[in-house]
């Protein structure tokens, strides 16, 4: 047992918890002799904490990619204006929450209008010919 160490009385935690916001711990630890401030503050802390469960987001469990109906998939972290974790289809490419909504690739949108800027892009992809072509011209 620790020295000096005593059980938290009920009048104490009645006074704790009535006066700790008007005084803070300073001044209760100036009142309460036996009682340090670190005690003080780690007692109202444990005094007001509540009990509530923490709620978890229901989490469907995700089999098959809602886009090509693969069922090699991983568990990812990755971006999406925040670090979320997602899904990645093995087979199609593509990364998707748990509610099947999938996630835009970050420079997709970035690399086509590059391509388009510089007639690059044919039937909406990027062609390596035209790549190539614009490459040797430019020599």
């Amino acid at each position: 047992m620790l020295r000096g160490w005593k059980r938290w009385t009920v009048e104490e935690d009645e006074k704790l918890l009535r006066e700790y916001k008007l005084k803070g711990p300073t001044k209760l630890s100036k009142e309460m002799t036996n009682r340090t401030i670190h005690a003080i503050m780690h007692r109202y802390r444990i005094l007001t904490q509540s009990n509530k469960p923490i709620k978890r987001i229901n989490e469907t469990q995700i089999d098959k990619c809602p886009f090509c109906g693969s069922s090699r998939i991983n568990k990812i972290e990755t971006w999406h204006g925040k670090v979320v974790k997602a899904y990645y289809c093995v087979d199609c490419l593509k990364e998707f929450l748990p509610n099947r909504e999938l996630i835009p690739p970050l420079y997709a949108d970035s690399c086509e209008k590059v391509g388009e800027r510089n007639g690059l892009v044919e039937n909406g992809n990027i062609a390596v010919r035209s790549v190539r072509k614009a490459r040797s011209e430019k020599v």
